[in-house]
């Protein structure tokens, strides 16, 4: 009687934890029907380094035309959060060679995920006479587990337009 007693016991502590599970195809779970609002969201360290080609484009095709041309900056890099990712930064510059508007970037992840960036006042960026940059971009966003992310990157390297190549490290933090 005693070893049945200890087996109903069993059997009720089990159902009572099964109660409990949430099923994992409810909207609160399933983060391809919007943002899971079950998740906390956790501020982590971030790093990037990201190589690639530089190309100064004027068309019509982007947000620049027709006032001035588009610097674009496609590399290739790897990062934490987001692994082996490619990269594409975007901003206008002037007839003195200097930044106008905003500069807008993306890291996308291998799976497709992506972590949208951007800067307002592009006079936060220096460049010397070797090529040498900083700057600075926040977190606005992304897609897939960084919907909603939030930040702040500081970025140092190099621009060489002489061989329109560019190689950058990006420290900072994520908040997803």
């Amino acid at each position: 009687m005693k070893r049945f007693m200890n087996i109903a016991a069993i059997a009720a502590l089990l159902l009572g934890l099964g109660a409990c599970h949430k099923d994992d195809t409810s909207s609160a779970n399933n983060s391809s029907q919007g943002e899971n609002t079950l998740k906390n969201s956790v501020t982590r360290p971030f790093s990037a380094h990201t190589t690639g080609t530089i190309a100064i484009v004027y068309s019509e095709d982007n947000e620049c035309y027709p006032y001035f041309p588009q610097v674009q900056f496609i590399g290739t890099g790897t990062g934490t959060h987001i692994g082996n990712h490619s990269s594409e930064w975007y901003v206008c510059t002037n007839e003195q060679q200097g930044l106008e508007g905003p500069f807008h970037g993306t890291f996308t992840a291998a799976n497709g995920d992506e972590i949208h960036f951007s800067q307002p006042d592009p006079s936060v960026f220096t460049i010397d006479e070797y090529g040498n940059v900083t700057g600075e971009f926040d977190i606005i966003g992304g897609t897939g587990r960084f919907e909603g992310a939030t930040g702040h990157i500081n970025t140092t390297g190099v621009d060489d337009f002489v061989n329109m190549t560019f190689d950058i490290n990006s420290e900072g933090t994520i908040t997803y």
